[in-house]
């Protein structure tokens, strides 16, 4: 008999059971349905526009990003912490719920500043403040409010020319990760916490030769697979029941699975460098010290090993429904392009110790015990999936803790740049500003988002390379990189970028229309 799904019914084609359960084959290679219609949104140039406008948009979200929402005023006050968190699982000399003072640990806040300073930076007197206490010492001004652009610019000329840098708390990182691991809630700035340049490469994306439509597979409906595509997966829990209930509101609908081109993400050595944008340059104000490089240094790995520091942007992309690929799905994310995060302008990326401070569960894990789990890790990916259980490690690609750009490893400028992704989702998972969009959990909550997970699960992400060579292909998190890369990498080439698909199980609701 013919089963048809609402809602994609005309977008994949029509899909006949075999049996109770098994492969559905597919009167047309759902892939192919996919690349036709991208085929079309480009040759009516609906493709161009919806890219020309995502490069406008995220330059102007990037100049004059949106302010947190947080108080301001200048009364004076002090307020000590003992920066004590509770361990969140069991770690080597730790356990599980063991409260743990970080600072005692680390020893320090910061590596390179004194303190931070929140600030409004539309606030004339906040900024004469932040100014007057920068002569003084050594803070990071991270800014809730205005454009560190354009307030950059104003002050280019001092510190002999080398400006001053102005940082930004893009979506709150910062200040949700002190809130949610140490309690400490900065309700009203200002507020202080202590204890030329290179090219820009990169090209847009072609979405119809570039992504890879095979990995959007497998799709499954109540466990059963639809043929089509030639993604691998893994068990998430979910269920693979013919029916499922949402718990967030009175609902009910089938089990659908599958992986979805959610984000693109690049890496590059220039400070506001955007090549997934089409290589496009936001100037930086301020010295170059925000820049990367990579080169080799004496190392313990025959004789020599990589160092870099490589600056990382992300942007919400998820094509599917922005170009209307597929429609009417509460399981797709509608959400609008968007820049979550820019490395140049998070003052915890150039800081191991700040770093580590704003995940305090990981610092057990950094050295000997990530090293000592890279080995199991990466054979599992390379048959499979990494291992759920090894969140601090990437396996072959390197160590995910510190979550910052500087890298000692001995790997390829590739292997690099998808480690300091995967450190990019890691972080934002840590403050709560990503999700996991896998196992029964996410299903039943009955939307694309899915349920907060502080510890991220690195089996929910896979790779499909763009820039500068595309792939065609979906590497799981920690897999080695041998086959992908080879005859791919050019000593010119200072960037890479990436579509990055997440694993999606959700609740397809009926609809009465």
């Amino acid at each position: 008999m013919a089963v048809g799904i609402h809602a994609h019914a005309e977008d994949l084609g029509t899909y006949r059971i075999q049996g109770a359960a098994g492969t559905r084959t597919p009167d047309r290679d759902g892939s192919e349905v996919l690349r036709e219609r991208m085929v079309e949104k480009y040759r009516t140039g609906e493709a161009q526009a919806a890219l020309r406008n995502l490069q406008r948009r995220n330059v102007d979200a990037i100049v004059n990003p949106q302010p947190l929402p947080i108080r301001t005023g200048m009364s004076q006050r002090t307020e000590f912490y003992s920066m004590d968190f509770v361990m969140p699982v069991d770690a080597p000399g730790i356990k599980k719920g063991e409260k743990v003072n970080v600072l005692k640990q680390l020893g320090r806040l910061s590596d390179t500043a004194e303190g931070l300073l929140f600030i409004d930076g539309r606030d004339e007197d906040q900024l004469k403040y932040a100014l007057g206490m920068n002569e003084k010492k050594l803070i990071k001004i991270i800014l809730t409010g205005g454009s560190p652009i354009k307030i950059g610019e104003r002050f280019k000329s001092w510190n002999n020319g080398n400006g001053i840098p102005f940082f930004f708390d893009q979506k709150g990182i910062i200040l949700s990760s002190f809130a949610h691991w140490y309690g400490i809630r900065i309700e009203s700035v200002p507020a202080y916490l202590s204890n030329g340049a290179p090219d820009c490469p990169g090209q847009f994306p072609n979405l119809i030769t570039d992504l890879c439509y095979d990995c959007v597979f497998p799709i499954k409906i109540a466990g059963a697979k639809l043929s089509g595509g030639q993604g691998s997966d893994y068990d998430t829990g979910a269920s693979t029941m013919p029916v499922c209930v949402c718990l967030n509101y009175a609902g009910a609908g089938f089990p659908l699975s599958f992986w979805e081109p959610e984000y693109m993400m690049d890496t590059t050595v220039t400070a506001g460098c955007m090549p997934l944008l089409g290589g496009i340059k936001i100037p930086i104000p301020w010295n170059q010290n925000q820049n990367g490089a990579s080169h080799v240094v004496n190392g313990q790995v025959k004789g020599t090993s990589k160092r870099a520091f490589l600056q990382v942007n992300e942007y919400l992309s998820p094509v599917m429904t922005l170009l209307g690929l597929v429609v009417n799905s509460p399981c797709l994310d509608n959400r609008d392009f968007d820049i979550p995060y820019a490395s140049w302008a998070d003052p915890s990326w150039s800081d191991d110790t700040l770093a580590m401070v704003l995940t305090p569960y990981a610092y057990p894990f950094v050295g000997s015990a990530s090293i000592a789990a890279e080995a199991a890790d990466s054979i599992a990916a390379t048959i499979g999936f990494p291992i759920k259980e090894f969140f601090w490690t990437a396996g072959s690609w390197g160590p995910i803790y510190p979550i910052t750009g500087n890298l000692v490893v001995a790997n390829t400028f590739e292997q690099m740049s998808r480690l300091s992704t995967i450190r990019v989702l890691a972080k934002l998972h840590a403050a709560g500003l990503k999700f996991s969009t896998a196992g029964d959990e996410a299903l039943k909550s009955c939307g694309a988002l899915g349920v907060p997970e502080f510890v991220m699960d690195k089996r929910q992400y896979r790779y499909n390379r763009l820039y500068p060579f595309p792939d065609n292909a979906c590497t799981p998190v920690s897999r080695p990189l041998m086959a992908v890369e080879r005859m791919t990498g050019r000593p010119q080439d200072a960037a890479m970028g990436y579509y990055v698909f997440r694993r999606k199980d959700c609740c397809q609701t009926f609809s009465e229309n």
